[in-house]
């Protein structure tokens, strides 16, 4: 079994092709995720102090804008969490009246939700900002080269969305 990989370590060709001794920080699917984790935190962080959101309460959030009335489990696929976060984020928002549960007409089980004044309120002040907070997680980095990487991140996005 090893030999399978003897081989294809040899005859394989990479970033790292001279290198004998990899650093595994330099192989750039795990920088892109220490990377995103980063910037995760400190937004996350940012939303925390601020707003007193989590992530996941923002995403619900601004979902609930774009997307009107929906339930839970419609939220879930369009803000990338699972429906228990979707469900911790909701219980959240609906404490602090950014949005409001309405039964179904006809099956009390389902639960639609709506972005309430109070959350529009809440993502205004935020949208205000996000230029600014964009160039604070990414000082680094001038317009056109965060425009550049945004390019680079869709065409990595389109690219997995093709072979799904």
């Amino acid at each position: 079994m090893a030999e399978k990989y003897r081989t294809r370590m040899t005859t394989q060709a990479s970033l790292f092709e001279d290198e004998h001794n990899v650093e595994l920080l330099n192989y750039l699917p795990l920088r892109i995720i220490a990377t995103g984790r980063f910037i995760e935190h400190r937004l996350s962080d940012h939303l925390q102090t601020q707003y007193g959101l989590s992530l996941p309460s923002w995403l619900v959030l601004s979902a609930l804008e774009r997307m009107g009335a929906v339930s839970v489990r419609e939220l879930g696929p369009v803000v990338g969490l699972d429906t228990v976060e979707v469900y911790r984020a909701v219980k959240r928002l609906s404490e602090a009246n950014f949005i409001k549960k309405h039964e179904h007409p006809r099956d009390r089980r389902m639960v639609r939700l709506n972005l309430a004044e109070d959350g529009r309120v809440v993502l205004r002040a935020l949208e205000a900002q996000l230029e600014h907070l964009e160039k604070n997680l990414l000082p680094q980095l001038d317009v056109q080269e965060r425009i550049r990487l945004g390019q680079m991140m869709r065409s990595i996005e389109e690219h997995e969305q093709s072979i799904l």
